[in-house]
């Protein structure tokens, strides 16, 4: 759990820095999700992994590098492309 939260932290501060980033209005695309997979390590790494799905409700927004779930208790979880499996989402409406 703490390597996901220094995964995240790490994560924000790049994207903090990278003035591309900077000027993204919001995510590229967002939803509720219907089926993920978040892993403790990245899918390509060799040996054993962990995974989670998200509370029932939860919603995703899709960033240019990495996803953020928004899980009806308030927690958020933020996982970088190649550490989930299987986003399945529909639209909000």
């Amino acid at each position: 759990m703490l390597q996901c939260a220094l995964v995240s932290l790490s994560l924000l501060v790049a994207i903090g820095c990278n003035s591309d980033a900077s000027r993204t209005s919001g995510p590229l695309a967002s939803g509720r999700i219907i089926s993920v997979t978040y892993w403790e390590k990245p899918v390509a790494h060799e040996g054993s992994n962990s995974g989670n799905s998200p509370a029932e409700g939860s919603l995703v927004d899709l960033y240019d590098g990495f996803i953020i779930i928004r899980q009806p208790n308030g927690r958020r979880i933020v996982s970088p492309h190649g550490w989930y499996t299987n986003l399945v989402y529909e639209d909000v409406k």
